[in-house]
């Protein structure tokens, strides 16, 4: 099921050597497997992209399964050239299926390091990207069971990491490695797409949209092609860029507000 998905070979061996190693070490509380993200949207970049992926589990998992799965992660990234790339998410089948984002800690997997954190608004777009494009690697096939998200919730949930995330980010904003000033921009691009067009696009598919619609259009063709690890020419333009989007986005929801209030 799992070996012939992607067209990586040494992604397919991650994949499989992964979740046989969570058989093991979690057994029946294992319930499914998805793989979401940009592998199952098409527009996976072996130069930049993750592997998202989202365990569901039937009850919250012990101390003691905590210390082996670090042990995993920590095997798959000597064992895998993809080891390291894997996002992955451990939620309950309950917080699954409740539309709202999950109120407890998560255990979460991310550059290295394997801790417990909070969903913010950025569920809602795991949870769509999960109901459109999931692709079930291992267990029982639960998508269905949960509803779409409407458009409108995606886009104010948009507007909130935009105040909640990236607003005090851009407070410091000359501490932002490359990586995070591409990733911006390219999630400004994700964002403008959403509101326009009421539906979640890849990075890429937005970020070439928004190169038609945008004076800017050198800036995101540049982080559109940047590679980790490498130099990016337009750092200060790129911050600037960021910083414009989200403070015209800040100020439409400050007018919504004062008018809800009146």
């Amino acid at each position: 099921m799992i070996a012939d998905f992607t067209e990586n070979f040494e992604v397919n061996v991650c994949l499989k050597d992964f979740i046989n190693r969570l058989k093991t070490v979690l057994k029946d509380k294992l319930k499914s497997v998805y793989l979401h993200g940009s592998l199952v949207m098409n527009s996976f970049d072996e130069r930049s992209s993750d592997i998202d992926l989202l365990v569901i589990i039937n009850d919250q998992v012990n101390s003691d399964e905590v210390d082996k799965l670090k042990k995993v992660h920590a095997s798959l990234i000597l064992d895998h050239v993809w080891g390291n790339k894997l996002e992955v998410s451990y939620l309950s089948i309950i917080e699954f299926l409740n539309d709202d984002i999950p109120v407890e800690k998560r255990l979460y997997f991310n550059s290295s390091m394997l801790s417990w954190e909070k969903y913010g608004q950025e569920w809602y777009f795991e949870r769509q990207i999960i109901k459109d494009y999931g692709f079930l690697l291992h267990g029982d096939g639960l998508k269905e069971l949960i509803e779409k998200v409407d458009a409108e919730v995606l886009i104010t949930a948009s507007k909130q990491m935009l105040l909640e995330d990236w607003m005090p980010l851009l407070e410091k904003k000359e501490s932002l490695s490359n990586e995070y000033i591409v990733f911006g921009i390219l999630t400004m691009c994700r964002i403008a797409y959403l509101m326009s067009k009421n539906e979640i696009a890849t990075k890429r598919q937005a970020a070439e949209w928004m190169i038609k619609e945008s004076k800017d259009a050198y800036i995101i063709r540049e982080a559109l092609e940047w590679s980790k690890g490498s130099p990016f020419r337009y750092r200060i333009k790129g911050t600037e860029f960021i910083q414009d989007f989200v403070e015209m986005n800040h100020s439409t929801l400050n007018r919504v507000e004062d008018r809800e209030m009146e």
